[in-house]
Order: structure tokens, then C-alpha cells, then sequence
């Protein structure tokens, strides 16, 4: 029976049109309709679109969305940059004392939305720059 559950064709995500992975089984309703959602982020975003009242976004777009990887400069994507010590001194900056602030580079996602979703989630968060790790 794998093999039958296999040869479907595989499920996109009604926000970026990722494939939805195995297993996965969120939605979203939107014009009335559960839609497939491939992750959380998805689904947020998407969950916020629509209870903002801007569900028409999803009636008006004429192709997916652009993902974090086609928004990535191509060098960024091909070297490991973030791993070297002189960029890494360059992304932690002192604000005062022992308070620090990075800039984080979060990998996997590809989502445009999902990335902002993200940025705004962590710059909300109680106690971010406290130095206390």
C-alpha cells in the first residue's frame, strides 16, 4: 500500500506552493475552503492575512509568492560566510555592558512572509539581549 500512497502526487501549500511534507496535515480557511498549508509558518501568515480582511490577497495574486531563497544574494547561498569569525564579530555588537545584539540568519526557510513573520516574532520576545545564556 506505500507504494499507492507514494504515487500520489504531492500536495502544495495554498500560501508559498511548497510542497506540504508527509505527514503534515494543517489548513487554512479561506474563501470558505480548507486550503493546504506545508508548515506553522504558513499557516500563520495566512491565518493573519485572513483575519485581517485581506483574504482577496489569495483571489488577486497571479503567481506565488517569491521565496527567501530567490531573495538571498547568490554568494550567501553558496559560501558559508556566517561561519567565519571575522563576520561573526561583525553580526554581535555590544549595547551596553554585558547586553549584546545579534543579527541572526535563520536557514530553511522559504518563505518571504515566513522570514518576516519571524523577524517580528523574535524582536518581540521578553528578555532578547539580556546576556543571561
Amino acid at each position: 500500500m506505500a507504494n499507492a500512497m507514494s504515487s500520489e502526487p504531492q500536495c502544495a501549500c495554498f500560501h508559498c506552493s511548497l510542497p506540504v511534507p508527509e505527514g503534515v496535515s494543517l489548513s487554512v480557511r479561506i474563501d470558505g475552503e480548507a486550503r493546504p498549508m506545508c508548515c506553522h509558518g504558513c499557516k500563520a501568515v495566512a491565518e493573519a492575512i485572513v483575519n485581517s480582511g485581506h483574504e482577496h490577497f489569495y483571489r488577486v495574486r497571479t503567481k506565488p509568492s517569491a521565496t527567501g531563497t530567490e531573495q538571498v544574494p547568490e554568494f550567501l547561498r553558496e559560501t558559508r560566510v556566517y561561519d567565519l569569525e571575522p563576520v561573526q564579530s561583525q553580526l554581535v555588537h555590544r549595547v551596553s555592558g554585558t547586553l549584546r545584539e545579534a543579527s541572526l540568519m535563520l536557514e530553511g526557510i522559504t518563505c518571504a512572509a515566513c522570514i518576516w513573520l519571524n523577524e517580528q516574532h523574535i524582536s518581540g520576545l521578553p528578555g532578547r539581549g539580556t546576556g543571561s545564556d
